[in-house]
């Protein structure tokens, strides 16, 4: 077993986890039957993995928090980084760790495993909407 760095997704798994053991949902996505946001993001459905996350976030507290890291992290992936940036903000006033840069730093490290994983799936690490 590999130490020291987490696995793909494992700062975001590691919320997920908890996310589901104090909020109490399944921990098969936001509500039984529908995909993860990350997965959608990841099979190139920008716009679908949103509106999940939205959904996600509907439901407060840190359900609430985490929803908006992956839409950042959606936003990012995407080359939407205006919107991201605009919901930076929220996030921060909301987390344990306040730092913007700590921040960018997880968020490019999770959009660099999640086209990692792409890559694996797809052949391609970018949707093909995504020029940059």
């Amino acid at each position: 077993m590999r130490q020291g760095r987490p696995g793909r997704y494992g700062t975001l798994a590691l919320a997920g986890a908890m996310l589901a053991a104090c909020a109490g949902f399944q921990p098969g996505g936001p509500t039984v039957g529908e995909e993860e946001p990350s997965d959608m993001a990841i099979a190139c459905r920008t716009d679908e993995a949103l509106a999940a996350a939205d959904r996600m976030g509907a439901q407060g507290g840190l359900a609430e928090q985490l929803a908006v890291y992956e839409k950042i992290v959606i936003l990012t992936d995407a080359g939407r980084g205006e919107e991201a940036a605009a919901l930076a903000p929220a996030y921060l006033a909301t987390s344990a760790d306040r730092s913007p840069s700590e921040l960018d730093r997880r968020v490019q490290e999770t959009v660099a495993n999640m086209r990692e994983q792409r890559q694996d799936q797809s052949g391609s690490a970018r949707c093909p909407a995504v020029a940059s």
